[in-house]
């Protein structure tokens, strides 16, 4: 399989004033990645289109969809997988704010590049319903 991102939980949805879980899968054992998030999946740096085909750098068939604004490093665990966990603060104006993240995972044999991008994703930040 190859990396991708997915819901801890089929439940799981990113709501005010909790922590949003997603996992990191499909990578192998022990190897580094950067979680980008961001608020565009058209444009990077307001003017380049999305999707940019990253076979130029060496990474063929692998393409950047979101334009970062936050990253984190970090490396998987024995079994090539990773929490993402993101902290939503409680605050009103996050309502209805989307966002969008992908992953860089560092997988030196796979091609030129040295890594692969896995698949995007699109949020949008709610509110619990009591």
């Amino acid at each position: 399989t190859s990396p991708s991102i997915v819901r801890q939980f089929s439940s799981e949805l990113p709501v005010m004033g909790s922590t949003f879980a997603r996992q990191l899968v499909g990578c192998p054992g022990s190897v580094l990645y950067l979680h980008l998030i961001g608020f565009s999946d058209t444009l990077w740096t307001g003017s380049v289109p999305l999707p940019i085909d990253l076979s130029s750098l060496g990474a063929p068939g692998c393409s950047a969809h979101i334009d970062p604004v936050l990253s984190e490093f970090g490396i998987t665990n024995g079994s090539g997988s990773a929490d993402l966990l993101m902290a939503i603060p409680s605050s009103i104006v996050l309502r209805g704010i989307t966002f969008f993240e992908q992953a860089l995972v560092g997988i030196p044999t796979a091609n030129a590049f040295g890594a692969v991008a896995t698949n995007y994703g699109r949020a949008i930040v709610g509110e619990r319903s009591y």
